[in-house]
Formats: C-alpha cells, structure tokens, sequence
C-alpha cells in the first residue's frame, strides 16, 4: 500500500524534526528552512499521503465542529460547553526540551518556535484577561437574551476566531468555524 510505503520515510523525517527541533534558531523562519533542508530530498508523498497530512492540518476546524454539533444535538451538553468555554482559563504552550534547569532559559512557543520571554508571558496574560472577560460578557449577555447554550458556544468560538493573530498563535488557537 502506498501509504505504508511512506510511513517509514515519514517516520525517518519526524526523527529528523525531532533533530532539528532541538536545535536553536533564530527565528521559526530558519527552523523551517532548517527542516527543508534536511528533509525535502528523502520524502515523496503518494496523493492519497499527501490528502491525509492536508486533513490532519484541518484538526482543530473538525474538532471545534463536532463539539458544536454535540452542542447542538444535547441541550446538556451545550449548556456544560457554553459554561466551561466562558469561564476557562487561558494558557500557552510550551517547549521546554532545550530549558536551561539552572536559568529557566530555553523555553520556547510550540506555534511559533519563538523564546518565552517576561515581556511575551506579560503580554499574553494581559490579553488573556481580556479575551477571557469579553467571553464572559458575551455569555453572560447571550444568556439574557435567551440565546441558546448551542449558539452561545458558536458565537464564542467566532469571538476566539477574531482574536489578534499572535495571541492565537501563542494561544496555539488555529481559526476555525467563524
């Protein structure tokens, strides 16, 4: 089958990401042409390959989609979603395979490959209070007009949707179904 035969060259380049992505680099830019580099010579993909890595790409989109689909099915699950969606914590995440134990350095954004700084971690607090704030807002207020729990869990996923650019990507929030 095609696409067994390209398992194992997809699992030599995953051993060579792995390779680069323990190295340092400047910018996300030179991670990936680093991974180009070392990779674009021994990988071909079959069309049938290639189709299922597009759709893996596509992930988020059908998860955000089968909850809104579950939200909209169970009038119980909707109400738990819209709820935990609102009030939920924002949070990043991490690499820490190059952290310095001694310094805490080394850190850096999976979405972006980019060092975790004071200023950055600053940043993204301040602007996940407010995101966190206007979905409570928007929950708060769609319930007193009545929404329902379904269609408040939809809009506040369009309001995520909406949100900065780098603040998704630090948020590793991949746009989806606004």
């Amino acid at each position: 089958m095609i696409i067994q035969n390209t398992t194992s060259n997809l699992a030599a380049a995953s051993t060579n990401q792995r390779a680069i992505e323990r190295q340092s680099f400047a910018t996300p830019q030179d991670k990936i042409a680093a991974s180009q580099e070392k990779t674009a010579d021994s990988i071909t993909l079959s069309q049938e390959a290639h189709d299922h890595l597009a759709s893996e790409h596509n992930t988020k989109v059908r998860f955000t989609s089968t909850l809104s689909e579950s939200a909209h099915a169970d009038p119980t699950t909707a109400k738990q979603l819209a709820h935990d969606f609102a009030y939920s914590s924002e949070s990043t995440l991490v690499d820490i395979s190059n952290m310095d134990l001694k310094t805490g350095t080394g850190v850096r954004y999976v979405s972006t490959g980019e060092l975790v700084t004071k200023e950055s971690e600053d940043w993204f607090a301040q602007e996940a209070t407010r995101v966190r704030q206007d979905r409570i807002g928007l929950y708060q207020t769609e319930k007193a007009k009545g929404t329902s729990d379904a269609d408040i869990f939809d809009k506040m996923i369009a309001a995520m949707d909406n949100q900065p650019e780098r603040y998704l990507q630090l948020r590793n929030w991949e746009r989806g179904i606004s």
